[in-house]
């Protein structure tokens, strides 16, 4: 780690320190800072080493931020020791790179290694816990999934146990309807053709043969036409059943749970 944050302070404004960062030596840094309106030179009091210098001043300044002079300036109305104790723990991964003193960093980083471990230990029970509710959901799931399964399973073995599945029927119920239909419109035709002749001509012979067609053939394809539904009645049902079996197993294998 090559980058720094740093507190510096200066007896010309007691009371007060200066918290800075750096990319170059923080001893450099701070003889930077003498200038004509500062009497005195600033002393460095502590120089961090951190991963970045940025976000580590960023979070250092919010730290301090009950405490600091003005937005722009990156002065604060603290001690040094009190400085230290609200920054370290705020910072992040961080080395201590020069001290002036120990400002009590002893006790502070022995605070900041208990907080860390009890954080710790929190977020392995918040793991473990997790880990517990992902493996009841995937057991869950299991248990859900095995049901419909075996649902399944016994819906396609019905539709084996039924046998061969009956072949479709021509619909000669209706072709046979059309030519009865048929048959009381010629019968109708030729009503005026015999009120007109000495005796039945083809016309009528046609008619009633239709008639004749349509009241014995009909009923019988019909019979058979029922004989098939129920035939096949039991197949549509099997199907149908495992049409929403396998939706419902698809369906169940989307929501998958992920267990890590």
């Amino acid at each position: 780690m090559k980058e720094y944050i740093y507190i510096a302070s200066n007896r010309s404004i007691p009371g007060m320190i200066k918290v800075g960062s750096t990319t170059v030596s923080p001893q450099k840094r701070i003889s930077e800072l003498q200038s004509t309106g500062v009497p005195t030179p600033f002393v460095l009091e502590i120089s961090i080493a951190v991963p970045s210098a940025l976000e580590s001043e960023s979070a250092a300044h919010n730290a301090l931020a009950r405490y600091r002079v003005a937005d722009n300036r990156e002065f604060f109305n603290v001690s040094v020791p009190m400085a230290i104790k609200k920054i370290l723990p705020a910072i992040g991964d961080y080395k201590v790179q020069f001290a002036k003193s120990s400002y009590g960093m002893e006790k502070i980083q022995s605070e900041i290694d208990a907080r860390k471990r009890e954080a710790k230990k929190r977020a392995d029970a918040e793991k473990k816990k997790q880990r517990l509710i992902q493996k009841r959901k995937r057991m869950e799931w299991e248990t859900q999934k095995q049901q419909v399964e075996n649902r399944l399973a016994e819906a396609r073995l019905r539709l084996w146990q039924l046998g061969d599945r009956p072949p479709a029927e021509i619909p000669f119920r209706n072709f046979a309807e059309l030519w009865g239909i048929s048959g009381w419109l010629v019968w109708l035709l030729t009503i005026g053709t015999i009120s007109s002749s000495a005796g039945p001509n083809w016309f009528t012979v046609v008619g009633a043969t239709l008639i004749a067609y349509s009241l014995i053939v009909v009923p019988i394809y019909r019979g058979r036409a029922e004989k098939y539904r129920q035939a096949i009645d039991p197949f549509i049902e099997a199907d149908r059943e495992i049409a929403i079996l396998e939706r419902e197993l698809a369906n169940i294998e989307r929501k998958k749970p992920n267990v890590r």
